[in-house]
């Protein structure tokens, strides 16, 4: 099904919730439907199964497809995470919008260092949103939900009037700030206006392996897997809000920041894929962190996301609000190329190209076509 662009569509969607009855029956419930908006990050056209992936296992998110409407052109507003969220949070096309790259705002300091963000909340966050502008968010709580984002936000830090709470969302959890989200094992996340801090070491990003440690050893990269990682505790706060809120209309904005590099997910995962992948050379990961299993880490992560998307989709249907839910899944830009990347092997923007300047960052595409799925009941 062809459509305009991904943010404009929402927009018009959250204004008027009737606007998505294509994806239902023919009449509207009597109550008005939760939307659960799932947002991934740098994940590909052709990262699914349902949209040709061969060696990537997506059975939950393939079901939602087949069950409901598979879109072919959809695009994002914007081939880069902070720009691509502020147009589709606002409705806004890059000409109008007010971000239009990842801008870390250097010259508060030295953010991109890791001990000192820790240190110094205010040299968290991106660029900000300007004070009262209408979302996503404040516009689906003037029309009578109860409203919540869990994931990255990446418009703006907790020292600024742009924070997920100031801009329409009742309950936020997740990282505020994109660089945070570079590490899957991080020391805090944010809930609402203040941190909660999680049983892992601060570990920055781009640390090496140990220094005569051996590439090919499993163990030489133990340092890279902590306690608490944050997609689990992201998946156990959206499974508490729908709880919460199941009495009620909600609107849920699941920005998860899978499978954006590094390369982390857990062992169990990755070792299913490395049976079914067979071994591979090891990456330096330079920037963000080394990996065994690059190709089988990526394929782990998504598939380990798409089994918290069928967790949810089990919870609905135990709660009794499985008809009374729509669930839109897709992707803020194109697949990455970076140190990381296992993009090109998977050809994650396929039937498009992949790589260096032809995904993320490139305005082809496989930068800005996105996945887009909508289904209800």
């Amino acid at each position: 099904m062809k459509t305009s662009t991904l943010s404009r569509a929402l927009v018009l969607g959250a204004a008027s919730v009737p606007a998505l009855t294509a994806v239902s029956c023919d009449k509207m419930p009597e109550r008005k439907p939760n939307v659960i908006f799932i947002l991934m990050d740098d994940a590909g056209y052709g990262d699914f199964g349902c949209y040709g992936q061969t060696r990537i296992e997506t059975p939950n998110i393939d079901s939602l497809a087949a069950r409901g409407i598979r879109f072919t052109d959809m695009y994002s507003a914007a081939p880069l995470s902070s720009p691509a969220r502020c147009g589709l949070l606002t409705g806004m096309h890059t000409g109008h919008a007010q971000i239009r790259a990842n801008d870390e705002m250097t010259a508060r300091g030295d953010v991109w260092n890791h001990e000192a963000m820790l240190r110094d909340s205010t040299l968290e966050g991106q660029a900000p949103l300007k004070a009262g502008t209408p979302t996503l968010g404040s516009v689906m709580r003037q029309g009578g939900y109860r409203t919540a984002m869990i994931g990255k936000w990446g418009v703006g830090g907790p020292a600024t009037e742009s924070t997920p709470n100031k801009m329409g969302f009742d309950e936020y959890f997740g990282c505020i700030c994109q660089r945070q989200a570079h590490c899957y094992y991080p020391p805090f996340l944010w809930e609402n206006d203040r941190r909660i801090y999680l049983d892992n070491e601060l570990l920055p990003p781009g640390t090496p392996l140990d220094e005569g440690a051996d590439p090919l050893d499993p163990h030489s990269y133990d340092k890279y897997t902590q306690q608490t990682y944050s997609p689990d505790i992201m998946y156990d706060r959206v499974l508490r809000f729908v709880n919460e809120n199941r009495e009620r209309p909600f609107f849920l904005m699941w920005t998860t920041p899978i499978p954006h590099s590094p390369m982390q997910a857990p062992d169990e995962m990755v070792q299913y894929y490395v049976e079914k992948f067979g071994d591979e050379a090891p990456i330096e990961g330079k920037g963000y962190f080394p990996s065994r299993w690059p190709h089988a880490t990526y394929a782990a992560m998504i598939t380990y996301f798409d089994r918290q998307v069928g967790g949810l989709v089990a919870e609905l249907k135990r709660l009794g609000i499985w008809d009374d839910t729509i669930i839109v899944v897709t992707s803020d830009n194109g697949p990455a190329s970076n140190s990381c990347s296992s993009t090109e092997w998977f050809q994650s923007a396929h039937p498009f190209r992949s790589g260096k300047g032809w995904g993320k960052s490139s305005l082809r595409e496989g930068g800005i076509r996105m996945p887009f799925i909508v289904a209800w009941g």
